[in-house]
């Protein structure tokens, strides 16, 4: 597979501007050019120099193995758990730390598990071909998503990306009752607060 030259200055933290000098000085040379001119890059190439060069472009002698590539996400359902988003945070960077992995990027979001529009899943499931971690971190796996987790692990599994999480409660031990009982509050949950929001909007609206 094979990308632009901006994806692959942001797979490997830098920019495009960078590439192209690099590119002269024969550091790292792209796969080929399309016919319009422009750069391609091969993601296996990337993968394998990850974390090897430094910002002059020269080998870093002091890397000896490449860590393991990871992303985090976690999530809160309301803003009165901000604080909560933010020990979720802190929780997964030690997890990283303790396993010492190379945490590539974290995601977040405010909302419910249910929400299938949220701007920080999104963007994780956009920056998988780019970014192809080998795992994806979240504290549970109703962090990440209330339904769908099998989808999501599908999409995961076409990078060889997989799902982890850090507890020890995983989804498979859970409880058939349990697991129904906590989806249905969630779902309660979610269409309460559109039918607050609605009647809401119409009561500014009537109102004079």
């Amino acid at each position: 597979m094979y990308i632009s030259i901006s994806k692959a200055a942001y797979m490997l933290g830098v920019s495009a501007t960078t590439l192209r000098r690099w590119d002269t000085r024969n550091y790292l040379k792209f796969a080929f050019r399309t016919f319009g001119g422009h750069r391609r890059y091969k993601i296996t190439t990337l993968l394998e120099i990850t974390g090897q060069l430094n910002n002059d472009g020269h080998e870093n002698k002091t890397r000896q193995v490449q860590k393991v590539q990871v992303v985090s996400y976690a999530r809160v359902s309301s803003s009165k758990q901000r604080h909560d988003l933010h020990r979720q945070l802190q929780h997964l960077q030690s997890f990283v730390n303790s396993k010492d992995w190379h945490l590539l990027k974290s995601y977040k979001d405010v909302g419910s598990g249910i929400n299938d529009k949220r701007k920080g899943l999104l963007q994780l499931i956009k920056d998988l071909p780019i970014l192809q971690p080998q795992f994806v971190i979240c504290s549970y796996y109703d962090r990440l998503s209330r339904f769908g987790i099998t989808l999501l692990e599908t999409v995961c599994s076409l990078f060889s990306t997989k799902i982890i999480t850090t507890h020890a409660i995983a989804k498979e031990k859970q409880s058939n009752n349990q697991e129904l009982v906590d989806n249905i509050v969630a779902i309660l949950y979610s269409f309460s607060g559109k039918l607050y929001r609605a009647r809401r909007g119409k009561q500014q609206i009537c109102s004079p």
